[in-house]
């Protein structure tokens, strides 16, 4: 179970509170805590709210009200199929995270986008954004979300058949749940170490993790947590199994119902294999056509394609941020560089001043005057270069010219300042 980055909150509660709440940007939280509350059990009814709170959020300009909203429309529409535009939603949510450079939105965009991945089975890609959400999380010290991005990596090695990987993650994301008593956290923690197990072939060890976990769904209304549950059961008895039919029915009815794709096409495959061994012809065809339905839905090349093209278009925009703050960085080099050269010119203008009242020699003089006129001309060529190479369009003769005025003009000036020096600084001849 691919665990989403928050906890469950009490429907009633939220109910009362949005109720008696006039602020706008409170409204917009309660109704987001409200529809997820209802995502996992009436997801119809948890989009809704989502696009309630998002709408509201965007007639008050609220960036991370639309986040919040995001969040859950994002959700429902992962849940129910619809991975690209779930896709869609999360990339969007990124970028207003982004915009107000809140890390933790941040991270929570990573994992929710890792999900949809995970769902379209690119592993790959969502263990490369769960990585950058447990960094951020880590860096942060932000314990609420760090077991569930811990799960997640856990539940996606699973997938790749990494069994050692998972187990890791896994059992350290269940401990930390259990720190913060996350229930939801330590309900998928049960069920991802039952699937571990199940690919351990250590059935009995499985089937109890199972039992625990269903314990937890049911307590929060987790239809979803409960499909996977179900049919991991399911899988555990010998096939042909009437016990195995029953748990493989509570999966496809809690798919069914709250309008699951991704638990209707894996409990469908299940029994149309089941009838299909059974000899039960009619009974498989239809769990058959159920499945091809599914997963045409989920996979077709159309919805692949649009999904890959989303994902280049990211990995394009994440390239051009990683550019721009290179080129910042460099850019804050530079800067700091020319301050320190301006700081030393201004020094050497004071050295100036300070042996314009003592005696010194003329060659003394004229070899600091040099270096001055020649920091100083480099200087400005420095600072100027850029708009010069605009302006001319780096045109060499053209930045020639321009750079040679600027010597025109200061060379009369360092004459002159030599000469003040000069008067000076004379040294009396004995």
């Amino acid at each position: 179970f691919f665990q989403e980055a928050y906890s469950q909150s009490e429907v009633s509660d939220n109910l009362k509170k949005l109720q008696i709440e006039q602020h706008d940007s409170n409204r917009i939280v309660f109704l987001a805590r409200l529809s997820r509350a209802y995502l996992n059990s009436r997801p119809d009814t948890a989009l809704l709210l989502g696009k309630e709170a998002f709408a509201l959020a965007k007639q008050t300009k609220s960036l991370k009200g639309q986040a919040l909203g995001l969040q859950v429309i994002g959700d429902v529409l992962s849940l129910t199929g619809n991975n690209l535009k779930a896709l869609e939603a999360f990339f969007d949510q990124l970028k207003k995270y982004e915009k107000l450079n809140y890390q933790l939105g941040i991270a929570k965009s990573y994992n929710n986008i890792a999900s949809v991945y995970s769902k379209q089975a690119d592993f790959q890609q969502a263990l490369y954004y769960l990585f950058k959400a447990k960094t951020i999380a880590e860096e942060e010290n932000d314990k609420k979300t760090l077991p569930t991005y811990y799960l997640n990596l856990g539940d996606t090695y699973e997938k790749l058949d990494k069994i050692d990987s998972a187990r890791i993650f896994t059992n350290e994301g269940f401990e930390l749940a259990k720190l913060i008593k996350d229930t939801n956290s330590m309900g998928a923690a049960l069920n991802n170490l039952a699937n571990i197990y199940t690919k351990m072939e250590a059935p009995s060890i499985a089937m109890e993790f199972y039992k625990a976990s269903i314990s937890f769904y049911t307590q929060q209304n987790d239809f979803d947590g409960l499909c996977e549950a179900y049919l991991g059961i399911a899988k555990l008895f010998k096939k042909g199994a009437d016990s195995s039919l029953y748990y493989a029915r509570l999966s496809m009815a809690a798919a069914e119902n709250s309008g699951f794709i991704n638990r209707r096409l894996d409990a469908s495959i299940f029994l149309a294999d089941y009838f299909q061994n059974k000899q039960i012809v009619d009974s498989a065809f239809i769990y058959q056509s159920i499945a091809i339905e599914a997963k045409d839905s989920l996979f077709n090349q159309e919805i692949i394609k649009q999904v890959q093209n989303l994902s280049f278009a990211e990995t394009l925009r994440q390239q051009e941020i990683a550019e721009a703050k290179k080129i910042a960085k460099t850019e804050r080099k530079n800067s700091l560089q020319l301050i320190g050269i301006a700081t030393f010119i201004i020094i050497l203008f004071l050295f100036f001043l300070l042996i314009s009242r003592r005696k010194s020699k003329p060659q003394t003089v004229r070899f600091f005057g040099i270096i001055a006129l020649l920091l100083v001309f480099e200087f400005i060529a420095l600072f100027i270069h850029p708009y010069v190479a605009e302006w001319t369009h780096h045109t060499p003769v053209w930045m020639l010219l321009i750079l040679v005025l600027v010597g025109a003009v200061l060379f009369p000036f360092h004459h002159k300042l030599e000469k003040f020096v000069k008067s000076k600084s004379t040294i009396k001849k004995s």
